[in-house]
């Protein structure tokens, strides 16, 4: 453990043994055995959070028909602040959410009134949640009031101030022999044990307080705009579903096939005719550029020059017959097409510019970053267009793939026999290799003998790989080499035959 954790921890194990010196009564209150006289009985929880943690307790007020209040600790719970960063104001209501759970808990088992209970806390922004609808407010704030305006009553609720608060003391921790002198965790503050506890009405002001604005639910209006230039367009697709332009397109044409068919003009059969994939691809250059380009499109429709805070006032750029917004440059005098000369217009931010660069990337087989921004700039000029080629590029999972470093594998430790000094041919490994052709006879193979410690190699010259010859190439080889101590060989019949008829021999020579 980390030094300063592990200081916390033998002190926290020291104290551990003194917590037997704490010794609580059993019974709450002896008026309540006894029954001498009425008795009213309240209980008050008290809810509290820390970045650390958050707790509720709870306490029971039990008032005699006459004498001082007594009040005593029923039960408390405490919980850890999740791994995930919360908001205190979202701690203190998961505080106030246990503390009604808590407060259910007592009154169904010590049979009591749900009006005997009351809830105190000391934020008064979950004072403002609780005691507000959970309609305007979002997904965990809402499904937290809910519960707890189920549990309890709106009006069950007060403010208490943070030093009187007795849950802040389990929501910051304390050491064993100040938790047995601390009066306020055991018998709560003072003012529980006044016959009379006056209940102030708290003066709520929410639209003051960021962490409760933070939390409304934004509420969507719809206005519907008219304007006699037309210059948005309504999206036919959610792009972002989609991840290939040809895909796009088609569907795109086949949607305006659909329209125009459906106005009862001459209508359109059979496939789809590369005119109409190419006023699909219009479509989109148009949309696209009417939401980034909205003002410069504007400035150019009423003859007025482009501001010079845009981004594409260097560009020169013009309005062509189509609408689609250009760059000018300076290539008017080549003699290349039309849209070479001055390509489309397109904002690095959307999503078609996105599916366009992954088309041109594609198209050039998946090459570099120099060869796919070539590719997009016969057609299309987009603003920062390298960082978003690089961006798509990077991104492209066969390109990963391709670029990916070989594995290496860890070659596994040399064995006892090939590392200890011993003499040649001591251990051994043995294979065939060939076939060899002759011109005495058709095949012949060698018998390859390895030394595993020097390296060294014995070859000898067999007609076949049958068990008998190899044993007599075998015997060949001992009577040069001498006997080995140990033969590694693969599972090839021969060896596995050849090991039998000596395991045979041997057994045979000692035999009685």
């Amino acid at each position: 453990m980390p030094e300063d954790l592990l200081k916390l921890w033998h002190q926290w194990c020291k104290e551990l043994p003194d917590i037997g010196n704490i010794k609580i009564s059993r019974c709450y209150h002896v008026a309540l055995v006894k029954q001498n006289g009425p008795v009213q009985k309240e209980v008050h929880v008290f809810s509290d959070a820390s970045e650390s943690a958050y707790c509720a307790a709870a306490y029971l007020r039990v008032i005699p028909e006459d004498g001082e209040c007594i009040v005593s600790l029923i039960t408390a719970k405490t919980r850890v602040a999740p791994l995930k960063k919360v908001t205190l104001p979202r701690l203190e209501l998961l505080g106030a959410l246990i503390g009604a759970r808590l407060s259910n808990y007592i009154i169904t088992h010590l049979d009591m009134e749900k009006s005997q209970v009351k809830l105190w806390t000391d934020s008064m922004i979950t004072l403002h949640w609780v005691k507000s609808s959970a309609k305007q407010w979002k997904p965990f704030v809402e499904n937290r009031v809910r519960e707890i305006q189920s549990l309890t009553a709106p009006a069950q609720w007060n403010h208490c101030s943070g030093s009187e608060n007795p849950a802040d003391v389990a929501t910051r921790g304390t050491s064993v022999n100040k938790l047995k002198e601390n009066s306020l965790w055991w018998t709560g503050p003072t003012w529980l044990k006044q016959r009379e506890i006056n209940y102030c009405e708290t003066e709520l002001e929410p639209h003051e307080n960021a962490e409760v604005v933070k939390e409304n639910l934004s509420v969507v209006e719809v206005t519907n705009l008219t304007s006699s230039e037309n210059s948005t367009k309504t999206e036919l697709l959610e792009l972002k579903n989609y991840s290939d332009l040809n895909r796009v397109l088609h569907v795109t044409a086949w949607i305006r096939r659909f329209i125009h068919n459906a106005k009862g003009k001459q209508k359109h059969t059979g496939a789809l005719t590369a005119e109409e994939i190419s006023e699909a691809e219009l479509y989109w250059i148009q949309v696209t550029q009417s939401k980034s380009f909205f003002h410069e499109i504007s400035q150019l429709k009423k003859g007025q020059e482009i501001s010079f805070q845009s981004k594409i006032q260097p560009l020169s750029p013009f309005l062509d017959d189509k609408g689609i917004l250009r760059v000018g440059g300076r290539l008017q005098m080549t003699n290349w097409k039309f849209e070479q000369k001055h390509p489309c217009i397109l904002p690095v931010d959307a999503r078609f510019s996105e599916l366009t660069v992954k088309k041109c990337h594609q198209q050039v087989m998946h090459s570099g970053l120099q060869d796919t921004l070539c590719q997009v700039r016969e057609r299309f000029w987009i603003i920062k267009g390298r960082q978003l080629t690089k961006r798509t590029v990077n991104a492209c999972l066969l390109c990963r793939k391709c670029k990916v470093k070989p594995a290496q594998q860890i070659s596994a430790p040399l064995p006892e026999q090939r590392i200890e000094e011993a003499p040649p041919f001591e251990i051994t490994g043995v294979d065939f290799a060939g076939p060899l052709y002759c011109k005495s006879q058709d095949k012949a193979y060698v018998a390859l003998f390895t030394c595993a410690v020097t390296r060294a190699i014995h070859l000898e010259l067999v007609t076949d790989m049958t068990t008998e010859k190899f044993l007599l190439a075998f015997r060949r080889f001992v009577s040069r080499r001498g006997l080995c101590n140990t033969i590694y060989s693969d599972n090839a019949k021969t060896f596995k035959r050849a090991h039998k008829e000596l395991n045979a021999l041997w057994d045979s020579l000692s035999s009685k």
